[in-house]
């Protein structure tokens, strides 16, 4: 079986290093790898470690999540327009809510910060996001940025998880 994130991977850094205009001897150096390991990165034969894929990602100036963007995320997020409520901060998250979130995560805290999660996944479950992903994306969006965050959190969570269910049910019936 094809393992899709090295296949990624390969095709994503092989793209943004040519972007760049780097060899494998430049992109090597500018991360502190061997050309051999980024030759093995590039051909799909490498899994490597996630500092590995931060360090090309700092040697090419980009964010990790760039090399690892795949086809399912990419047309997943294009629909977040398409399918944002523009309710949802309205009905559901309150502008007390956001600020009630903003004060526990500038506490500084870890369990105000996990509270602050709480509230912006119990908005987004009231919303109707039902999937994991929109519940650990609200999570995340929540401590990052309160309000927005946490709706982008949920979409783009809700919208990877229907991506990656279709993916797995696509690769099973390839076998």
């Amino acid at each position: 079986m094809i393992d899709l994130a090295k296949v990624t991977l390969a095709k994503n850094l092989i793209l943004a290093r040519s972007a760049k205009g780097m060899t494998q001897d430049a992109l090597a150096e500018a991360a502190h790898l061997s050309r051999a390991t980024i030759a093995q990165i590039e051909s799909g034969d490498s899994d490597p470690h996630l500092s590995t894929i931060a360090d090309l990602a700092a040697a090419l100036g980009v964010s990790p999540i760039l090399l690892l963007l795949g086809e399912s995320e990419l047309v997943a997020l294009t629909k977040i327009a398409k399918e944002t409520p523009d309710d949802l901060m309205k009905n559901e998250l309150t502008a007390h809510d956001v600020d009630k979130m903003r004060r526990l995560v500038q506490s500084g805290m870890f369990k105000s910060q996990v509270r602050a999660a709480k509230i912006g996944m119990s908005a987004v479950q009231s919303a109707g996001f039902t999937t994991a992903g929109a519940a650990v994306g609200a999570a995340i969006g929540s401590t990052l940025f309160p309000g927005l965050g946490t709706v982008f959190g949920a979409v783009v969570g809700g919208l990877l998880s229907r991506a990656t269910a279709a993916t797995v049910v696509d690769e099973g019936k390839e076998k």
